[in-house]
């Protein structure tokens, strides 16, 4: 079985791509390696670009992305809700 060729693609619209086998495929903003036929689908290339530098410069940072996903996507869903939430108070209180 050959190796597929893979190519990184930098996702800057979340989006799921349904290929012709009906199979689905997820995508989070950031940077994917994904073979050649999921990149230059058309669907791909509208909401990812392809990326110049190498994808092992990319595994190397994907534990780092990873975290970082995490952490704007608790921030924006409120993290530990009503925990984090201060008592908001009038601009001119003493």
């Amino acid at each position: 079985m050959a190796k597929e060729k893979l190519v990184t693609i930098h996702v800057h619209t979340p989006f799921t791509l349904t290929l012709g086998d009906h199979s689905k495929q997820e995508f989070g903003r950031g940077r994917h390696n994904v073979p050649e036929e999921v990149a230059s689908h058309w669907f791909t290339r509208a909401h990812a670009e392809l990326s110049e530098s190498g994808s092992n410069e990319t595994d190397d940072q994907q534990p780092v992305i990873d975290s970082l996903q995490a952490q704007i996507t608790s921030a924006r869903t409120g993290g530990n809700g009503a925990k984090d939430a201060k008592e908001s108070k009038p601009a001119n209180s003493k």
